[in-house]
This record gives C-alpha cells, sequence and structure tokens, in this order.
C-alpha cells in the first residue's frame, strides 16, 4: 500500500486546491498554482522532541524544527487548518513546495 504524506498543493490562504475548466488560458491558472500555492505537509508528525526526521533524495536526513510548536511544518501557509501562524519551517531552499517539479518558471 501507498500513502501520500502530502496532501497536494492548496492555495495559502485556505488550504483549498485551485480549480479552473479546462478552457482557462495559462495566463489565468499559471500564475495561481505557480505563485498562489504550496504543498501541504501537515501529514508530516513532530515525533522527534519538536521536529521531524527527513530523508531527502540524495540520501542524506536531516532534522526539520516545528518551530512555533504547533505540531505541524508549514512551508507558506496563513494561520488556519492547524497552523498556529504563518511561521515559515520548510524553507523553499531545502523543501519543494511547488505544485510541479515540472515547472522550472515556479521553482524560482
Amino acid at each position: 500500500m501507498v500513502v501520500s504524506m502530502t496532501s497536494g498543493p492548496a492555495l495559502v490562504t485556505n488550504l483549498n486546491q485551485p480549480s479552473f475548466p479546462s478552457s482557462t488560458p495559462k495566463s489565468t491558472w499559471w500564475p495561481v498554482w505557480a505563485r498562489e500555492t504550496r504543498q501541504d505537509y501537515r501529514n508530516f508528525s513532530i515525533p522527534h522532541r519538536g521536529g521531524c526526521t527527513v530523508l531527502y533524495a540524495d540520501g542524506s536526513v536531516k532534522m526539520v524544527e516545528d518551530g512555533n510548536g504547533d505540531g505541524v511544518l508549514n512551508s507558506g501557509f496563513a494561520a488556519i487548518g492547524g497552523f498556529a501562524d504563518n511561521t515559515l519551517e520548510l524553507h523553499p531552499q531545502s523543501f519543494a513546495s511547488v505544485y510541479s517539479l515540472f515547472d522550472r518558471d515556479a521553482l524560482q
């Protein structure tokens, strides 16, 4: 069995997934998906004295701290859905939080 550890990309303001009709031009949907969403990592638990041990794709293992002690790791969301505040704990330099790794412009 495979279990996803993210709830997928969600809007930073309300944790909903953006939705557009299939006829919507890229100039309308792309700015929303690329600039207004983050991956929702709330399913990562904080079992190790205020942090989470993460295995990265390069084989390294690092501790990510729950900086504000709310029990969830925040990748850029507002104070909603269990986040005590908007403290950024999963920094983009070390944790990909874009809607797609294939969209190089969204990674910038």
